[in-house]
């Protein structure tokens, strides 16, 4: 049985959605407009989807998912935003992406089980992303814009990461392969 929830919030200063869902194959949609807006979403069960949109200043999202193979994206448009996914299950399999335009915009995703993909793309100054995969991953992570900060930690040796950054002064910490300190 397939679950849809759908939030939109329009035109908002300092709204907090706030979701929980127990299911398989469900589908959470939230979508925000203004500043300072905050979204809080877990999603345990299998297959499930998550797709949140902020377009504002200082806005805040945290996905959380509980299971295989789900999928979570998190697109922000704004300053000072962050955006965190954490996705964890026995087989994995998961994907998770970030893509942020503006200033000062913070993205970080965690994954633990095996095979699991992440996108990360920020466009703007002063971008900090922080990726951690535990087991096999991929990732992909590209910033464009002077003075972006990727961190990038991968456990194990057959994990890949792809990292592209465009303008000045911009800086790559990666390890792969050896196992979390």
């Amino acid at each position: 049985m397939k679950s849809y929830i759908f939030t939109t919030l329009l035109t908002s200063t300092l709204m907090l959605a706030s979701v929980t869902v127990y299911a398989d194959d469900s589908t959470l949609t939230i979508t925000q407009a203004g500043t300072k807006n905050e979204v809080a979403s877990g999603q345990i069960g299998a297959s499930d989807v998550n797709n949140t949109k902020q377009v504002g200043a200082g806005g805040q999202v945290s996905v959380s998912q509980l299971g295989d193979y789900e999928s979570a994206k998190i697109y922000q448009q704004g300053t000072s935003n962050s955006a965190t996914i954490t996705q964890s299950g026995n087989v994995g399999n998961n994907w998770a992406k970030v893509g942020q335009f503006g200033e000062s915009d913070l993205a970080t995703i965690n994954q633990s089980a095996n095979y699991n993909s992440a996108t990360l793309s920020q466009s703007g100054v002063s971008n900090t992303t922080s990726l951690s995969q535990t087991f096999v991953g991929d990732a992909n992570i590209t910033q464009s814009g002077s003075y972006g900060d990727v961190k990038v930690a991968q456990t194990d040796v057959f994990s890949q990461a792809n990292v592209t950054q465009g303008g000045a002064g911009n800086s790559v910490t990666a390890n792969v392969g050896h196992p979390a300190k």
